[in-house]
């Protein structure tokens, strides 16, 4: 956030200075000369103007040597300077380094270099301005000297005064501009030589900061056993504990003047989400995902002012500091604790809150090294049984579930008996970093899991309220919108945990650098060299067109084309080219920013050329019969067709196959080239009309007169049989057993064929029945003409021997 607003103030800035050139450049113009010295007639009317001009300097130089604005941000600087510079003086002394002091001490320097280089480029505009006029007075000495030596002798006599008040003019006003410019130049000095100590100090602190993380696995101080350990704990320790108290004790006055309103605007926002939330609760509409804020209203308001207020703070008192952490881990841990159920998760998450008040605190009052190793032994020894018992209580609980906990005690043990080896051994950097890095490293885990939270349960509430949900687009494709922000928001979230989590290890000194850092980074693709910031932006570009091709396609589909008598077919064709279009201009636009040129594509076109010769023809073929389906719509999306006799419906037309699902919902896929090269039965290309065919037959002697009125009487009397074309019977055929007839009548869709043709049957098989008429089924008669003697003795004998054998 800071950086954001230190980009915005330098945009300002140029936009001035722009400004305050384009308008000297234009006043400049204004008072130009003339190529060739003008008449006699015009020393009079150019000396009034000249007068004018004088007087409105005047005005514009007091302007111009206007300081007040500057000397409130000087002071204010100075006094940052008194507090910054006591903190590092002792740096060349390594007893007294403190990282994560020297941490806050960097990041007040940085600030304090950026607000010195603010005002040296409001100062550096305003004598630039002053250069600007003074060279433009200059010319106008110049030019009334070469006037008047132009003018003949019998004309000076007459208006030498005029031409001496013109040149006295441009001489005191060329006074006034150096007398004006004096003051900004004093001051610019005094900018100039407290940025430079401020360069040195972030210079000396940045140096010490490399040297302590090239020292983190190294000795760099005494071993408990050492006695001269125990020489330093003398009354001067006690002295400089009592000056850092001291130190922070108590707020300055001049923070409340000049950042009372920032406080302000806390409080307000704070009473403002609580009373935003417990109106929630009234009502009851929260998300789920947002009933543990629901639950600690307080809490919630505190966390989210403090969070959102803190960046803006421009170097803070330490107490201050101290505060604004208390808030934010205190209702930080109330919050998360609100998501747990287990008691024992809970009271941990209270213990690591306390302990990182108490370390923040003894870090700002700049404990004394050896006191703050003592502090960092004693949490490792008493924190080592804590956890191991914590971890056995939980682990007796009937019925958990298992989850990451106690090995995440278990772990912690393993770090604070690390850290207390190599506190006791004298390398304090190493176990310092293993106890503030990991407990720091939970706290952004569980934040981050809370921020999750909060961010999933304020887009599903954003995504139900009636305003939006009443709009169709919300309507109709809010649970997909909500889960592709969701995933936006998780990528975001967990990419800048990551960046922190290189900060808190101190593998960068800032998130911000981090990010620089890898931004910076390059890497060798053939004979160009890549950077990651090009990849990135490669990266989101393609995003945003696959993200921006989905949210055109569904606002057409309910915002355009619900308007638009336009047929399904239609829709699902101009969806899908839209889509290879955002794409392909997506991924052509990302390539561009790799640096690839299109003309290098020649060769990879050469390249696949190839390949579709030797392997890739299928899949080309494919391709570009799915075109030809969404140009040439011989089968679209809904239609009903036949695949070797299967029935089934287009339900989607991709990129190489299309999917289709049969009557008992399997899907089968098909590729595009057989729909265009083989024969498919297209049932609803056309129309949706369907005819449905019912044979039947009726035993030799039936009335064959009555049985085509019965067969009309079955069609006429169905509700989905259409009446226009008419059904009709036909007499088809002598049978071998029957007398063949047809039922033939048309429904409105094909979806009605069978179970119309079904109750038709059972409609005409009443009917008949109740007529007389048989329905005959096919009989077979054996006729034996003549048969061999021998063969039907051996059947009789067989026969006897069977029925003996039953007896």
């Amino acid at each position: 956030m800071k950086a954001f607003i230190h980009f915005l103030f330098t945009c300002l800035l140029l936009f001035a200075l722009i400004s305050g050139r384009a308008g000297t450049c234009a006043e400049t113009d204004s008072l130009s000369f003339p190529a060739s010295p003008p008449g006699v007639a015009e020393i009079i009317p150019r000396l009034a103007e000249l007068k004018q001009q004088s007087a409105d300097l005047v005005t514009q130089l007091e302007r111009l040597q206007e300081t007040e604005s500057f000397l409130t941000p000087l002071k204010d600087a100075r006094e940052q300077a008194d507090i910054l510079i006591p903190a590092t003086t002792n740096l060349s002394d390594p007893s007294n380094w403190n990282f994560d002091r020297l941490l806050d001490t960097r990041s007040q320097l940085v600030e304090q270099k950026d607000k010195l280089g603010t005002l040296l480029d409001g100062i550096s505009v305003r004598l630039q301005t002053l250069d600007s006029l003074r060279e433009h007075w200059q010319n106008q000495q110049v030019f009334w000297q070469q006037w008047q030596e132009s003018l003949p002798e019998d004309v000076l006599k007459t208006q030498r005064e005029a031409f001496k008040q013109a040149v006295e003019e441009s001489q005191k006003a060329q006074q006034r501009i150096v007398a004006a410019g004096e003051p900004l130049i004093t001051l610019q000095g005094e900018v100039t030589q407290l940025q430079e100590q401020t360069l040195n100090l972030l210079a000396l602190v940045d140096n010490t900061l490399q040297t302590m993380r090239g020292e983190t696995f190294q000795k760099t101080a005494r071993s408990f056993t050492s006695p001269r350990f125990y020489r330093q704990f003398n009354p001067t320790l006690m002295d400089e504990v009592k000056k850092g108290v001291e130190s922070i004790a108590g707020l300055d006055s001049g923070f409340f003047r000049s950042q009372g309103w920032l406080v302000g605007v806390q409080l307000f926002m704070a009473i403002l989400l609580a009373g935003f939330v417990f109106h929630k609760t009234r009502r009851a509409e929260a998300s789920e995902e947002w009933q543990f804020i629901i639950r600690h209203p307080m809490a919630t308001a505190l966390f989210v002012s403090t969070i959102v207020c803190s960046p803006f703070y421009s170097a803070p008192p330490a107490l201050w500091r101290w505060l604004l952490a208390l808030l934010a881990a205190f209702s930080s841990a109330v919050l998360i604790t609100g998501l747990l159920d287990d008691p024992r998760k809970k009271l941990m998450i209270y213990v690591l809150a306390c302990i990182f008040v108490v370390t923040l605190a003894l870090q700002i009052i700049a404990l004394p090294l050896p006191l703050y190793r003592l502090y960092l032994a004693a949490l490792s020894l008493l924190g080592i049984p804590f956890l191991l018992v914590l971890a056995a209580l939980h682990r007796k609980v009937p019925g958990r579930r298992k989850d990451f906990f106690i090995p995440a005690l278990r772990l912690g043990a393993v770090i604070l008996f690390c850290s207390f080896v190599a506190q006791w051994l004298g390398y304090s950097t190493l176990s310092s970093r293993l106890v503030e890095s990991s407990m720091n490293t939970v706290f952004l885990g569980l934040l981050t899991w809370m921020t999750l939270h909060l961010g999933s349960g304020g887009l599903q509430y954003l995504l139900n309220l009636p305003m939006l949900r009443r709009r169709r687009f919300v309507f109709r494709f809010g649970r997909e919108l909500e889960n592709r922000l969701r995933r936006l928001l998780v990528t975001f979230i967990v990419g800048c945990a990551a960046l922190y989590l290189l900060e808190i290890w101190r593998i960068f000194p800032s998130a911000g650098q981090a990010w620089r850092t890898i931004l910076q980074l390059e890497f060798a693709l053939g004979q160009k060299t890549i950077a990651i910031k090009l990849v990135l932006m490669a990266i989101v570009t393609f995003y945003a067109a696959v993200q921006g091709s989905w949210i055109l396609g569904a606002l057409l589909e309910t915002e355009f084309f619900p308007r638009r008598p336009l047929d399904r077919g239609v829709h699902d064709s101009i969806l899908k080219l839209l889509h290879y279009v955002v794409i392909t201009l997506g991924f052509l636009l990302s390539l561009s920013l790799l640096g690839f040129e299109l003309k290098n594509f020649v060769v990879l076109a050469g390249a696949l050329g190839i390949g579709i010769g030797f392997g890739l023809q299928h899949i080309v073929n494919n391709f570009v019969s799915g075109l030809l389906l969404l140009f040439e719509r011989p089968v679209k999306v809904g239609d009903m067709i036949m695949i070797e006799s299967e029935w089934c419906t287009v339900r989607k037309i991709g990129l190489r196959a299309t999917t289709v699902e049969t009557f008992d919902q399997s899907e089968i896929i098909v590729p595009n080239s057989d729909l265009i090269s083989q024969k498919v039965t297209n049932l609803t290309l056309s129309s949706e009309q369907s005819r449905v065919v019912v044979q039947v037959g009726a035993a030799y002697g039936s009335n064959v007169q009555k049985v085509l009125e019965l067969l009309t009487a079955c069609a006429a009397e169905h509700p989905r049989v259409l009446k226009d074309p008419p059904p009709s019977p036909l007499f088809v055929a002598f049978g071998e057993s029957s007398l063949n007839f047809e039922l033939r009548a048309w429904v409105a869709k094909t979806d009605y064929r069978f179970q119309v043709k079904s109750d038709l049957l059972s409609s005409i098989d009443n009917k008949f029945r109740e007529a007389g008429i048989e329905i005959p089924f096919p009989q077979r008669d054996l006729h034996l003409r003549s048969l061999d003697i021998t063969t039907l003795k051996e059947l009789f004998d067989e026969h006897s021997v069977k029925d003996t054998e039953r007896h």
